[in-house]
């Protein structure tokens, strides 16, 4: 995977290698933190069975967008771990916008990582329009979106058309058994994957499946 920063790691626990973040936390400040400390420095496991972002980056991820000082937008109920995550990679000087009305338990999340964390910002979408986002006058570099709906695609490039600056990237996640993009594509398929093409450089499909049942991630550059 190429990497213009050194953001994730390896650690060794238990003579078994795991993927890891430089926690920017302490161990009695965060939510269930699994953190490890090597060398003076506190590192926080991130488990591919719990985040997809850490299941794409074990099974191939080829370009990681998300660096130090990285805006990004977050649309995802399913893993507040990833969130903790993400805010270790950018820092400080990076920004995490959430949307919380997707969130599974926003007030927990609130209560037990916003407050923690001081580059997380939650954001509410409009009840008529979900791409739309009171509150979000910034463009970001990374758009990451996992939500379950029949016109995800519609709603990922219109959040990218609001909210993404060109040349930035978008990480989608979709289910494997609806959408394929890498070989031999139904009409639906091919349907999908035009969508993108208008706008985007689809760079790379991640099968999930070892971790994720009949998910895959998109990695795409938006064009504008």
């Amino acid at each position: 995977m190429k990497l213009k920063e050194e953001v994730i790691f390896w650690v060794t626990v238990r003579n078994e290698k795991k993927l890891a973040t430089l926690s920017n936390v302490s161990t009695n400040q965060d939510y269930e933190e699994n953190l490890v400390e090597m060398n003076g420095k506190q590192y926080s496991i991130w488990s591919p069975y719990t985040s997809k972002l850490a299941a794409a980056i074990i099974n191939g991820m080829e370009i990681f967008p998300i660096l130090k000082k990285t805006k990004i937008l977050y649309v995802d109920p399913t893993s507040e771990k990833t969130v903790k995550h993400i805010s270790d990679i950018v820092g400080i000087n990076g920004k995490i916008f959430v949307v919380r009305d997707v969130m599974k338990n926003p007030k927990n999340f609130l209560e037990q990582i916003v407050k923690n964390r001081s580059n997380i910002f939650t954001i509410i979408p409009d009840k008529t329009n979900p791409a739309r986002l009171t509150g979000m006058t910034e463009m970001v570099d990374v758009i990451y979106i996992d939500i379950v709906e029949h016109n995800q695609t519609e709603i990922a490039i219109q959040n990218c058309k609001n909210h993404l600056r060109i040349g930035g990237f978008l990480m989608l996640i979709v289910p494997t058994k609806n959408i394929d993009f890498a070989s031999n594509p139904s009409k639906k398929n091919q349907e999908e994957r035009k969508k993108l093409q208008t706008s985007f450089d689809i760079i790379q499909e991640i099968n999930l499946t070892d971790f994720f049942k009949e998910y895959s991630m998109v990695i795409a550059k938006y064009l504008g």
